[in-house]
């Protein structure tokens, strides 16, 4: 672990998100109820909010919400049974992360929750209830000022920040297709570890997409599928390419490298995502489905064959 720090001067979209979190903050301390130490929670729990894109944004708030209420619940619990303080917060804590996770909130939500009940039963204990809904009340003021800073101030869209992670992926790809096609044997693993990080940064953010409000999952999650599947195409062939190197250079393997170094030279263009992203289906589609279809028991076949590989050469 390299805990040397290093300071880049931040740009673009990590800029963006440094002024929408302090625009944040202001609005939601400006509209904050009450003296300034409870506009201290509408204030963070605004910044807080914002993120990369608003279907992230949307989740972080959600996450704010479950686990709120969850430290709400168990800390006022805690404070009015007037148990020792050291046994308040050790089963505080423990009983708002069994909830969080009991209803499936997940471990952020938790541990938004842990600080809320902890805060209620160690510094609070005496007027948890006047100090709950004063935190409460501002929480939400301060989510609702995130949002709306994510949603109307230099919004990142499901799309655009699908197009960035896809171009990505694809730059990750033809940085690999390109090491194939090089006349000499090269080890290709931190190409190949880029482009399955590209992958899991897809997954990523289809994730955070769906949650967006009014955003259009369906043809995103298409996108998306069609890069990945490009994408674990790299990974298969770059591992294939490893093994034929072993054996030899064969004429046919000569012909594969040209085919890799032209696939590495389109790979490495932008694509003109005005219309990977029209505004209404694509007149072919249903054709488009099924030559998808096609590709993908194409790569169901080869995924069950190299399985079947492994299984047999661990003897399983």
């Amino acid at each position: 672990m390299n805990l040397r720090p290093t300071w880049t001067w931040p740009s673009g979209s990590l800029l963006n998100y440094c002024f929408k979190a302090a625009l944040a903050a202001l609005v939601g301390y400006a509209l904050s109820y009450g003296d300034a130490w409870n506009a201290m929670y509408s204030a963070f729990s605004a910044a807080l909010v914002v993120g990369t894109s608003r279907g992230e944004d949307t989740g972080s708030a959600a996450n704010r919400m479950r686990g709120s209420v969850a430290g709400i619940i168990v800390g006022v619990s805690c404070a009015l049974a007037q148990l020792p303080p050291y046994l308040s917060v050790s089963l505080g804590i423990g009983a708002t992360a069994w909830l969080c996770v009991g209803w499936g909130w997940g471990i952020p939500a938790a541990r938004i929750g842990a600080t809320l009940c902890a805060a209620t039963v160690l510094a609070h204990s005496g007027d948890a209830i006047d100090y709950t809904l004063h935190r409460a009340l501002n929480t939400l003021i301060g989510i609702g000022c995130g949002l709306l800073v994510s949603y109307f101030v230099l919004p990142v869209r499901g799309r655009d920040a699908l197009a960035a992670s896809a171009s990505k992926a694809l730059k990750a790809s033809s940085q690999l297709l390109a090491r194939l096609a090089e006349p000499e044997h090269r080890l290709v693993g931190e190409e190949g570890l880029a482009v399955v990080a590209g992958i899991h940064d897809l997954d990523k953010v289809l994730t955070d997409a769906r949650k967006e409000f009014g955003g259009e999952e369906e043809r995103l999650r298409r996108i998306a599928r069609d890069v990945a599947i490009g994408c674990l195409g790299t990974v298969t062939a770059a591992l294939a390419f490893s093994e034929l190197q072993r054996e030899g250079t064969t004429e046919q393997l000569q012909v594969l490298k040209q085919r890799a170094q032209a696939l590495a030279e389109r790979a490495a263009r932008e694509p003109a995502w005005s219309t990977v992203f029209p505004a209404d289906e694509q007149p072919h589609a249903e054709a488009q489905k099924e030559q998808a279809a096609e590709l993908a028991l194409h790569g169901l076949e080869l995924g069950l064959s190299n399985v079947e590989r492994t299984l047999d050469a661990l003897g399983l």
